[in-house]
């Protein structure tokens, strides 16, 4: 009895040893995988801050040609304010459309989608594996089960080719 106890604690010993084990990869893979960065300090700044500097300079002179009317105080003045967020609005609007579409933002989302993808794979791979350890049919393993009946069916239809030849028929 106790040697049955004995070795039921070693597997449990065991496996607790071996998800441990898969525990740190795991966060060993999601801590190399989430680097968090963003794309303003990630890509090339210069582009981004003349980008910004285009329409801003808009925005600066409309400001400018807007102050006297605003500065009067009547009907017109709340209008141009009106007016003058609107066009701040669509400036920073199109600024960020040009942003959006720069080579550098769109080298950023390239890498950023390429460390997204590795990371998938690598969680992928650590979540079946440890759904392995459980026991538990995985994807990849119906799909060489399915992989493998096709492949017998494929040889029992040449099998019975041959034979009904041997037999001097077509089936």
């Amino acid at each position: 009895m106790t040697e049955d106890c004995s070795k039921e604690n070693d597997k449990v010993e065991d496996f607790i040893e071996v998800m441990r084990k898969y525990q740190e990869e795991l966060i060993k893979n999601w801590t190399e995988a989430v680097k968090y960065t963003s794309p303003v300090s990630t890509v090339d700044s210069p582009e981004f801050a003349n980008i910004m500097k285009k329409y801003w300079e808009k925005v600066n002179m409309e400001v400018a040609e807007a102050m006297p009317q605003i500065a009067k105080g009547d009907d017109g003045s709340l209008q141009k304010q009106k007016d003058l967020f609107v066009s701040a609005m669509h400036a920073y609007s199109d600024m960020l459309k040009e942003f959006l579409v720069s080579p550098a933002f769109l080298a950023y989302l390239k890498q950023s989608y390429k460390d997204n993808t590795d990371m998938k794979i690598r969680l992928d791979k650590v979540n079946e594996e440890n759904l392995k350890l459980c026991g538990v049919i995985t994807r990849k393993d119906l799909d060489d089960i399915n992989f493998n009946l096709y492949n017998l069916n494929k040889k029992l239809d040449r099998l019975q080719d041959s034979i009904s030849e041997l037999k001097g028929g077509k089936r």
